[in-house]
């Protein structure tokens, strides 16, 4: 005998109203989506040490979907501006490696050598949060997803 259950609509909601709440969240956030949340594509915020400058740095890192992408690193002393750069070239994802091949460096074009291209490993990525490891220094990085409109927070509220 074949006994089929109907679930009422009140059950259901109750069970999965979490699960429905988060996945509705997610989506209503800007600049994010459901396909993207466990890619490096999108808009991403971070701030640390990074060696090939020897500076601690914020970052803006804007991955787009064609494969493009533009950093750009900023540097504060004492509240002013000390050091800005802009990076642009290629990114690409196979598995959880993440390949980035810098193309200019503050409107300049770079050689095409092995010096600007960058691997990382993905240790952690989510709709909000992004970790990655550049294996060849130990160096790793988070970032934090933001939107499009995101703008540096002031020198004050970095340290």
């Amino acid at each position: 005998m074949n006994m089929i259950v109907r679930l009422r609509p009140r059950q259901y909601a109750y069970r999965h109203s979490a699960t429905l709440s988060a996945i509705f969240l997610f989506a209503l956030l800007p600049g994010s989506s459901l396909a993207n949340a466990g890619s490096p594509e999108g808009y991403w915020y971070g701030k640390g040490y990074q060696p090939y400058l020897r500076k601690t740095m914020q970052w803006l890192t804007n991955n787009r979907s064609d494969g493009s992408y533009s950093v750009e690193f900023r540097e504060y002393s004492k509240c002013l501006l000390a050091f800005a750069q802009v990076e642009e070239g290629r990114w690409t994802l196979s598995g959880d490696i993440l390949t980035k091949r810098v193309l200019i460096i503050n409107r300049q074009s770079v050689p095409d050598t092995p010096y600007y291209t960058n691997t990382y490993r993905i240790l952690e990525i989510d709709g909000l949060k992004m970790r990655i490891l550049h294996e060849p220094t130990g160096q790793d990085w988070t970032s934090e997803r933001v939107t499009k409109d995101f703008i540096f927070p002031d020198c004050a509220n970095v340290s």
